[in-house]
């Protein structure tokens, strides 16, 4: 964050691993840490001024089971859509979405092994697939590489942007 005035009465709320969080208040900045393979995704409604980040692990589950029913954040396949629902119902409206994604790093290349698993490119492929299925574009993007990435997400004016080593960059 920069050391405006503004921002410095702000307040961040950390989104986790496999968690999401929609708010309407304009004090708040959402933010989400080390996103390497796991995606970052912010969606923002510039009139209702409400927004959301949600911090998804793996693009989908092969088979139904106890882990995906107790953790559905956890699936992009299921948490875009319990998260996409929270923020309809907290008065965002799908035609003003902005949507904004980051991470999707493919961190074993900075080690000099394949990526034989290729997990944040899967991510990459299930969010665009479920994007597209529901008539959704992203507005916004940083993403792969084998770089880590800092989302952040301010409610009160729908900025959006990521730090990477320190530098931060608007999406």
């Amino acid at each position: 964050m920069s050391n405006s005035t503004s921002t410095q009465k702000k307040q961040l709320a950390a989104i986790g691993l496999a968690e999401m969080k929609i708010s309407a208040n304009p004090k708040e900045i959402l933010v989400t840490y080390a996103l390497g393979s796991c995606l970052g995704i912010t969606i923002y409604d510039p009139v209702a001024q409400v927004g959301g980040l949600y911090h998804g692990m793996l693009p989908g589950a092969r088979y139904l089971n106890a882990r995906v029913e107790a953790r559905p954040l956890m699936f992009l396949e299921r948490g875009l859509a319990v998260f996409f629902k929270a923020a309809y119902a907290a008065g965002a409206d799908k035609q003003r979405l902005r949507i904004k994604v980051a991470g999707g790093a493919s961190l074993q290349q900075n080690k000099g092994t394949p990526d034989v698993f290729a997990i944040g490119e899967r991510n990459l492929l299930m969010l665009r697939k479920i994007l597209w299925q529901n008539n959704l574009i992203i507005h916004g993007e940083d993403c792969g590489q084998d770089l880590t990435r800092n989302l952040f997400l301010d409610i009160g004016s729908g900025r959006t942007w990521v730090r990477i080593q320190g530098k931060e960059q608007d999406l």
